[in-house]
């Protein structure tokens, strides 16, 4: 599956929402700066590097936990009463790790079979802009040919969980990126005979990056975003303070 777009400018996202009504775009791009840790055998191996990295990761995670108690503990309140300790239960609840696993790994086998089924409306349905665009992309490209997919799972893992407030009370955006190994077959048909090429099995590994965004403090549907690459320390980072991100 193509790799997605960057990330965008919320700032200026955040403006245009101000002024003009709040029709949230479903595709605001990958939110800035986030982490997805690299895997070690592509590190270099000073200690050094690797001990500035592990305080890179601490402070992301950080991060990442800040900005969702402040989305959950700023905003409204159920069943709060006069009584000052009766607080009531946070409106915002975050789901739990299993959760987005298994809604991740529902939805990954739902954009693929999808695409083999070419149901472009399926698709549409669950989707974000970026990644329909390139789905439909690649199947105009098949042209006549039938597709058949395959996945035997591995593992699969939470590796990321953002939210981000979009500068409007109760509008946010919430994206989860998961690492999904696997043995996948995609098998392609052409005048009832097997693409030479096709067919074959290969271990896969993906960052699976699902959003849903918020309105009125309500959280909308999961939606597939698409893929990532994990981060790369010595140009993302370096990128990251440029923008001020860091």
């Amino acid at each position: 599956m193509q790799k997605q777009r960057a990330e965008p400018d919320l700032r200026i996202l955040s403006k245009k929402q101000a002024g003009g009504g709040l029709n949230i775009p479903r595709d605001i791009g990958l939110l800035p700066a986030t982490y997805i840790p690299p895997p070690l055998s592509t590190l270099p191996k000073s200690p050094v590097f690797l001990a500035n990295l592990l305080y890179r990761h601490i402070r992301f995670k950080l991060r990442d936990f800040s900005h969702r108690a402040i989305l959950k503990y700023g905003g409204p309140r159920l069943g709060a009463g006069k009584r000052f300790w009766q607080i009531g239960r946070a409106k915002v609840r975050h789901p739990k790790r299993s959760q987005v696993k298994k809604m991740a790994l529902a939805l990954y086998s739902d954009v693929y079979q999808a695409f083999a089924q070419k149901d472009v409306k399926k698709l549409r349905k669950i989707c974000a802009d970026g990644l329909l665009g390139s789905m439909t992309e690649k199947m105009r490209g098949l042209g006549g040919e039938r597709v058949e997919w395959e996945m035997r799972l591995k593992g699969a893992r939470v590796v990321g969980h953002r939210v981000v407030n979009l500068g409007v009370e109760g509008i946010a955006c919430r994206q989860c990126v998961v690492r999904i190994d696997s043995v996948q077959k995609l098998t392609r048909w052409r005048s009832g005979q097997v693409v030479e090429g096709s067919g074959r099995e290969r271990g896969v590994r993906e960052f699976f990056v699902v959003q849903r965004m918020m309105k009125g403090w309500e959280e909308g549907r999961w939606d597939a975003w698409g893929m990532v690459e994990p981060t790369d320390p010595e140009v993302d980072f370096e990128r990251w303070r440029e923008e001020g991100l860091m």
